[in-house]
């Protein structure tokens, strides 16, 4: 109940009336913080993450309810394995203080091999824009300030669950 509380309470302190933002915290059994938000968040992503991406702001104007229809499919078409290598290696990045990017640009291009320029199109025209802000574009060289890499990596189980899991 404090956690939530907590990311309440942080969305708060961030925002006007005006703006539409959430928070969220995916836990295991084993992870549930009984420290503040901030000290979890600390501690889990370390604070160069933390400052990069512990909101949630989808930025289109579309509604969740029709995307949801979509979301499955494209999701699918996605390489689930190289999308989080992809994830990992973004937190890799922040935690080492965000001065290499080679490591993560790597691998954001060899995903580009992989899913061709039909799946570049479907990750940052319709999946990245409901997790985060649109970065300028989506060459490899600009995708280490993308935070939408950790919120897909953290959501994948629950953006599009009726597929996942072995069909659950």
């Amino acid at each position: 109940m404090r956690a939530a509380y907590d990311l309440a309470e942080h969305v708060k302190g961030k925002v006007s009336r005006s703006e539409n933002y959430f928070e969220y915290l995916v836990l295991e059994s084993i992870d549930y913080p009984t420290q503040s938000i901030e000290t979890f968040w600390d501690l889990r992503y370390g604070k160069d993450v933390k400052k990069c991406c512990t909101s949630l702001t989808p930025c289109c104007d579309a509604d969740w309810r029709d995307i949801s229809n979509y979301l499955e499919d494209w999701m699918n078409d996605l390489p689930r394995g190289a999308i989080l290598n992809v994830g990992q290696q973004w937190l890799d990045y922040w935690r080492d203080g965000g001065t290499d990017a080679a490591p993560l640009t790597q691998r954001i291009e060899r995903l580009y091999e992989v899913i061709g320029p039909k799946g570049r199109d479907l990750l940052f025209t319709k999946i990245m824009p409901l997790l985060t802000s649109p970065v300028p574009d989506s060459t490899a060289a600009t995708q280490q300030y993308n935070p939408g890499w950790i919120h897909l990596t953290e959501l994948w189980d629950y953006l599009a669950p009726t597929n996942r899991k072995g069909g659950q």
